[in-house]
C-alpha cells in the first residue's frame, strides 16, 4: 500500500489535482523574485516558489521597515487561456498574476484585471532556491517505522518531517491521540521550511512549536463543532470580515470586504477593501494593539472605506468577542470596528 492510500477518502482531493505544470509554462518547481510597490515602504520583496503538483509558498519582506517578512502557502492554478496564474491560501483573497514568458509574471489586482501603471509589478524568475519559511501548519501528521510525514492541508504538499524543537511532543501527542493506532491524525504547529539538498526543490518541514492535535478532525474543519467553549469563535486563525465601522454599517462583500486574520505567531494579514495589509499585533486578557501595518500599493478607484479602516486599527487598544462577532475597541472601550466570522 503507497503513503497516499492510508489517508481516507475526503483527502484524495488534495493528493491528486491537476498540475498546472502538465497544460504549459511556467515549468515547476520555480523560483520568481521582484520588488513590487508598497503604499508605506520602500518596496515589497517578493519571493514566489512554484511546485509540482499545484503547491506554492510566497516570502513578503517590506524594505525599509522593522519586523519579520511575511509567508503564505496554498494551491496555484494556470488558467484554461494559460495566460493567467491563481494563488489561493484559504485566508487571504486569490491572488493573480499574468504569465508574460516562461521568466515573468506581473502582479494583477484582486478583481483579477490588469494594473495599468509604469510602477515595477513583474517577478522574474531566477535559479531555484527554498524559501526558510516560518508558518503556523496545519495538516495530518503520520508516522511510519522511522520516518515521519506531514500532508499540508493548505497547499496539499507531502513533506518530511526533520525533528524540531518541539517535534517530541508532537510524536507524544500522535502515540496518544491517533484512532486507530499510527493512522495519520490532524495536526497544528509553528513550523519552519527547511532544504534537504542544496540544488533542488526538496525540502521539510521542522515542528517549533506544537498547538493542537484535532482527532477525527478534517482539513477545512479543525476540532469538531461544539468543542470550543459555547461556541464562541476564537481571535486567532478565523477569517474575520468588517461588518461596522465608526457605527455605520459596511455593506461590501465578496473579496472587496475589508478583514482581518489573526495568526498564532504574533502576526496579522487581510485586506483593507483594495490593498491587502500584514503587520504585527499584541493580545492579551481584554487589550489589543496592532504594530506597524505595511499593505500593497494597488490602483484602488476609491480609498476612503481604507482610509477609515486603518485608522480605526491604528487606534485599536482592546477587543472583545460575543458568539461570532469580534468588536475593536479604543482605550475608552468605545467600539471603532465590528467583525462578523466569515461563513466557511
Amino acid at each position: 500500500m503507497s503513503y497516499s492510500s492510508k489517508f481516507s477518502c475526503p483527502l484524495m482531493a488534495l493528493l491528486f489535482v491537476v498540475t498546472p505544470a502538465a497544460i504549459g509554462a511556467p515549468k515547476a518547481p520555480a523560483t520568481y523574485v521582484g520588488d513590487l510597490p508598497c503604499a508605506d515602504c520602500d518596496a515589497i520583496r517578493t519571493t514566489l516558489n512554484l511546485y509540482r503538483g499545484g503547491a506554492y509558498l510566497m516570502e513578503e519582506r517590506y524594505l525599509g521597515r522593522k519586523g519579520d517578512p511575511a509567508f503564505a502557502s496554498g494551491k496555484w492554478a494556470l488558467s484554461k487561456s494559460g495566460k493567467t496564474i491563481r494563488l489561493t491560501d484559504g485566508r487571504d483573497a486569490p491572488r493573480y498574476y499574468t504569465v508574460i514568458d516562461e521568466r515573468t509574471l506581473r502582479m494583477r489586482d484582486r478583481d483579477n484585471h490588469e494594473i495599468r501603471s509604469d510602477l515595477p509589478y513583474n517577478l522574474q524568475q531566477v535559479p531555484y532556491q527554498t524559501i526558510r519559511a516560518r508558518l503556523v501548519m496545519r495538516g495530518f501528521f503520520h508516522r511510519t517505522g522511522k520516518s515521519s510525514r506531514f500532508l499540508d492541508c493548505e497547499s496539499g504538499r507531502l513533506l518530511p518531517v526533520t525533528s524540531g524543537k518541539d517535534f517530541a511532543r508532537l510524536e507524544r501527542e500522535y502515540a496518544r491521540r491517533s484512532k486507530p493506532a499510527n493512522a495519520p491524525l490532524l495536526v497544528s504547529f509553528e513550523g519552519r521550511v527547511t532544504a534537504t539538498t542544496a540544488s533542488s526543490a526538496s525540502e521539510a518541514v521542522a515542528v517549533d512549536r506544537f498547538v493542537a492535535a484535532f482527532p477525527g478532525g478534517r482539513c477545512g474543519t479543525g476540532a469538531s463543532p461544539g468543542k470550543t467553549a459555547a461556541n464562541i469563535a476564537p481571535l486567532q486563525q478565523t477569517d474575520w470580515r468588517l461588518v461596522e465601522l465608526n457605527g455605520t454599517p459596511v455593506k461590501v462583500e465578496g473579496t472587496r470586504a475589508p478583514s482581518l486574520m489573526f495568526g498564532n505567531d504574533g502576526r496579522v494579514s487581510g485586506s483593507g477593501g483594495c490593498n491587502r495589509l500584514m503587520g504585527t499585533y499584541t493580545a492579551n486578557d481584554a487589550k489589543l494593539t496592532f504594530g506597524p501595518l505595511a499593505g500593497t500599493k494597488m490602483a484602488c478607484p476609491d480609498l476612503e472605506l481604507e482610509t477609515s479602516f486603518l485608522k480605526a486599527l491604528n487606534a485599536t487598544a482592546g477587543w472583545t468577542i460575543e458568539g461570532s462577532r469580534l468588536s475593536l475597541q479604543d482605550g475608552r472601550r468605545k467600539v471603532l470596528a465590528r467583525f462578523r466570522k466569515a461563513a466557511p
